[in-house]
């Protein structure tokens, strides 16, 4: 409206520009016209500099919206250390006007992205129905191979439940976590873990928003780092361990920062000995009937490695006891 009215403006100003020079006869002077010129130039020049300020303040206020809507959409948000975790480690990702939309609902295409992500996935299985060029086929593919599409039919755009986010992120954590109980549904059974709010019913048809998923994802990753450290203290442990002279010797690794090691020496006379974290220890084989290393998170407490050695003296069979979901 305001640029139609300025191009009225500058129509009118031009046309009497030219009626002036045209009557120049008639007032019998050029300067009287030159005067008129110049006024009206000066009167278009300022109307033109009005709407260019006026664009620019428009587009001031659009940028102070998307500065306000990138660094303050979720800043009171419950979930704002959660979603902060997930953007941090690229778990889940912004839209392209760098917006969150944290009440927004999941997509699949979106959720099976992130999955593929929190467990650093990199071997593919073709997937001949997606198109070659979609942007979700790679993490499709990816998705695939490690089972975590297991009885879910491919529909990218599709809004998610909290039963449907569960049934995905139970498929991609099996392989350490195993299987869902029996008798429970999905989302009531990661629920009970600590891993998902307590909204809606058993069923958990509710639509699941992205501030949920990220909470989820957050508590996946921190577990599948949990779960790969403590197997790497666990094994050096597990190396380190030596018999001389009818005596077992080895040390147990000190407590880190997020988890717990644990002990047990179980004699013959069941007699229960528990080793202190960061201390060497000997035994006389012959006195031992078991031997148990636990590592416990020390973000949730969850069990996130456990050993047990069940024929002594043979210190090289180990049974792997981690918690499992249905455990």
């Amino acid at each position: 409206m305001r640029k139609q009215a300025n191009t009225f403006l500058l129509t009118t100003l031009i046309l009497g520009v030219i009626s002036s020079v045209s009557s120049v006869h008639a007032e019998g002077t050029l300067q009287k016209v030159e005067g008129k010129v110049i006024k009206a130039v000066s009167q278009v020049q300022a109307a033109a500099n009005q709407e260019k300020n006026t664009a620019t303040q428009v587009a001031g206020k659009v940028a102070q919206v998307k500065l306000y809507l990138t660094t303050n959409e979720y800043a009171n948000h419950p979930a704002k250390v959660d979603i902060d975790y997930v953007l941090k480690n690229n778990l889940m990702w912004k839209f392209s006007d760098g917006t969150f939309r944290p009440e927004e609902v999941i997509t699949q295409a979106q959720f099976v992205a992130s999955l593929v992500a929190v467990r650093g996935l990199k071997d593919k299985t073709l997937l001949p129905t997606i198109p070659a060029g979609h942007w979700a086929k790679d993490v499709y593919e990816k998705a695939a191979k490690a089972g975590i599409l297991n009885g879910v039919k491919i529909d990218f755009n599709k809004r998610l439940t909290k039963e449907e986010v569960a049934m995905l992120a139970m498929n991609a954590w099996k392989v350490y976590r195993g299987n869902k109980p029996a008798g429970v549904t999905y989302s009531s059974a990661l629920t009970k873990w600590g891993w998902m709010p307590k909204k809606g019913t058993y069923l958990g048809e509710v639509p699941y928003t992205r501030a949920d998923t990220a909470i989820l994802l957050k508590n996946l990753h921190e577990d599948r780092l949990g779960i790969e450290l403590a197997e790497k203290y666990v094994s050096d442990f597990h190396n380190g361990l030596k018999i001389s002279n009818g005596v077992l010797s080895g040390r147990l690794p000190n407590n880190q920062q997020n988890l717990l090691f644990k002990l047990i020496l179980i004699s013959k006379d069941y007699q229960r000995t528990s080793i202190t974290p960061g201390s060497a220890f000997s035994v006389k084989i012959s006195d031992l009937a078991q031997m148990y290393i636990n590592v416990t998170s020390n973000i949730d407490s969850s069990n996130l490695s456990r050993y047990s050695y069940p024929k002594l003296p043979d210190i090289r069979v180990r049974t792997e006891m981690r918690q499992k979901f249905d455990s």
